[in-house]
């Protein structure tokens, strides 16, 4: 008996065609998935394939498609860039899964200065088929410039713009979530946000930020209902945080409810509120927004998930939808929450 061996390297679908007794075009079919094929040959396909240790070449399908089977994603070492949570990648990876593709990472150093030569490998010398843009806020103009110029097919998330981008649905959440005070019974609902300062820049401050106010601002209108903004002209050091939930929980007529833009500024809120001998959910109700549920049940606290991973999926979707017509701009998209 005569033994032929294979290194995993070597392998063709000319010699798993030979062993099965069909033709390369046939192995071809049957390993992607395309093409008809029938279930015992196939079955039989896959077997020798995994005998032999076959892997496809992705060197080979790059040089006859022109593709990469890879998409790129796009973050910044320095935080203030981007922020990727793991339910992101979790939803990015699931739609890529689904279709046989697989995600690299390129990141932007902090002292990225615009060239070509600073920029990552991945976009300079196009190994992937796409790239999705996890940059939100803060970005110097050469930073989507430089995007623009790589010429690859691009969607950006969590950011709004006017096509070609992914985004939760921040003021509608917003909306919904006041209107759920109002129905408890609020007439007195605040709307309160410690990450930034409203004498910032717009261009400083994440898109969220505006439309989470400008849902609140939408809800109490139509029910008739003064707004009350409380919000530093400029950021206050977290140490003075406390104290200043104390004197707007202080004064008469004080609100009942607030909703607060992101978990931590509703944090010294409920620690004020509790200082002060409130109960929570008695005395004072608050709704915010953050990355997990029911992080901080202890103060009370009613928190709605952003939809990271809905985010996540339908980016990854869209951007395979643009590798395929990269001159078309698609709808921008906004990610409704699941409240």
């Amino acid at each position: 008996m005569v033994y032929r061996y294979f290194s995993m390297a070597t392998i063709t679908l000319k010699q798993i065609a030979e062993k099965v007794g069909v033709t390369p075009m046939t192995v071809s079919s049957a390993l992607t998935g395309r093409g008809r094929v029938g279930i015992g040959t196939r079955e039989r396909i896959l077997q020798v394939a995994q005998e032999l240790g076959y892997r496809p070449n992705a060197s080979a399908r790059a040089t006859r498609t022109g593709r990469f089977g890879c998409i790129g994603l796009l973050v910044s070492s320095d935080k203030q860039y981007s922020y990727t949570p793991d339910a992101l990648l979790w939803g990015i990876d699931s739609a890529l899964e689904e279709t046989g593709n697989h995600l690299a990472l390129a990141r932007l150093s902090g002292d990225f200065d615009g060239t070509e030569a600073s920029l990552p490998k991945s976009l300079r010398e196009r190994l992937v088929d796409g790239m999705l843009v996890n940059l939100t806020h803060h970005l110097p103009p050469h930073i989507s410039d430089a995007v623009t110029a790589s010429r690859i097919p691009a969607i950006w998330m969590n950011t709004r713009m006017s096509s070609d981008c992914v985004y939760p649905d921040d003021r509608a959440a917003a909306r919904a979530l006041t209107r759920r005070l109002i129905e408890r019974g609020h007439t007195r609902i605040a709307w309160t946000n410690y990450g930034s300062g409203t004498g910032e820049r717009e261009d400083d401050r994440h898109y969220s930020e505006f439309d989470r106010m400008a849902g609140y601002m939408d809800a109490m209108a139509s029910a008739g209902l003064m707004p009350r903004l409380v919000q530093p002209a400029e950021p206050l050091p977290h140490k003075e945080w406390l104290a200043h939930c104390r004197s707007w929980l202080s004064v008469p007529e004080r609100p009942t409810a607030a909703l607060v833009y992101r978990v931590s500024s509703a944090r010294p809120v409920a620690a004020a509120a509790m200082s002060l001998g409130m109960t929570m959910g008695k005395d004072l109700e608050i709704e915010t927004f953050g990355e997990y549920p029911l992080v901080d049940e202890c103060l009370g606290l009613s928190i709605s998930v952003v939809p990271f991973y809905e985010l996540g999926k339908i980016a990854a979707q869209m951007l395979l939808k643009k590798v395929l017509r990269p001159d078309v701009p698609l709808p921008a998209q906004a990610v409704p929450f699941s409240l």
